[in-house]
């Protein structure tokens, strides 16, 4: 299911820092009607200002992410890494079904993954890296899922 912002930590959590939420979940223009995210996720751990924060991103649709497809998540705009590429084996930890790079932009708060491996409809995807918390206290992240580059055909 696609779960509400929750913070662990409660108001007083700082930048990305500790905390579970859903990926608002915006299909854009390639989903049809009946396409939709049946479970959205990110998790972070690290609240530490200028530390590092491991996020983990867990998508799961009613239709297959196909390779060369595009996954954005967005609204991580306390981030203080630099703009570029997330590169395994660190900073990207883990790519799962994605391609091993993502880009980031920091002015935007964007980290957009490409599918490299098909994810059947219903299975999991799941992907983690690394960002760096903002130097000073910022309210908490607003993430978002968008998906591009595919046409959406359920249940496939």
């Amino acid at each position: 299911s696609v779960r509400a912002w929750e913070p662990s930590c409660g108001a007083g959590c700082l930048g990305l820092g500790e905390a579970e939420a859903a990926l608002d979940p915006v299909l854009g223009t390639v989903g049809g009607p009946d396409a939709s995210w049946l479970e959205a996720s990110i998790g972070s751990l690290g609240a530490v200002l200028g530390g590092q924060a491991t996020l983990t991103v867990t998508l799961r649709a009613n239709f297959a992410l196909l390779p060369g497809a595009e996954v954005t998540i967005g609204g991580l705009n306390s981030s203080s890494t630099p703009s570029g590429v997330l590169a395994g084996p660190f900073p990207f930890t883990v790519p799962g079904p994605f391609a091993p790079s993502a880009a980031w932009n920091q002015t935007e708060g964007d980290v957009v993954f490409t599918v490299r491996d098909r994810v059947p409809a219903g299975a999991a995807a799941e992907a983690s890296f690394v960002l760096r918390n903002s130097l000073s206290p910022s309210a908490p992240a607003q993430p978002t899922v968008r998906l591009g580059g595919q046409l959406v055909t359920v249940g496939e």
